[in-house]
């Protein structure tokens, strides 16, 4: 199951529509002399991890280079992913909808990997 252990302290997570006129390798030393711990680009967006002690090193540098993020939080990232099979996957959703759904919770994460195919059984 789920082990809340496994989750590294909570990390700055700031992500970035596409950029006009990006250049990925010099935004990524930027926002690294900035206290970036990674920087990923994937799917039409830019996403900045660091560390919550630079969280606003790293902010004050996009305002610098004039980018304003989408998203700007604290989130806790998990340091190891947990394949589940397709039953326990459902068992868990079933878990964190619930979860969600109660007023008395303001978050939810945990460290499963999820499949293509498990994405499809969610629908």
């Amino acid at each position: 199951m789920v082990r809340w252990s496994l989750y590294s302290p909570r990390r700055a997570f700031l992500r970035l529509c596409s950029l006009e006129n990006f250049d990925e390798e010099s935004f990524t030393l930027e926002m690294i002399d900035a206290g970036a711990e990674d920087v990923e680009v994937a799917e039409g967006y830019v996403t900045v991890i660091c560390a919550r002690e630079d969280f606003g090193a790293v902010q004050k540098k996009l305002e610098e280079i004039k980018v304003e993020p989408e998203n700007a939080e604290l989130r806790r990232i998990p340091n190891l992913l947990k394949k589940l099979d397709d039953e326990a996957f459902k068992q868990v959703m079933k878990l964190i909808e619930v979860l969600e759904d109660n007023d008395d919770v303001q978050k939810v994460y945990h460290n499963i990997d999820v499949s293509e195919e498990q994405l499809e059984l969610m629908e």
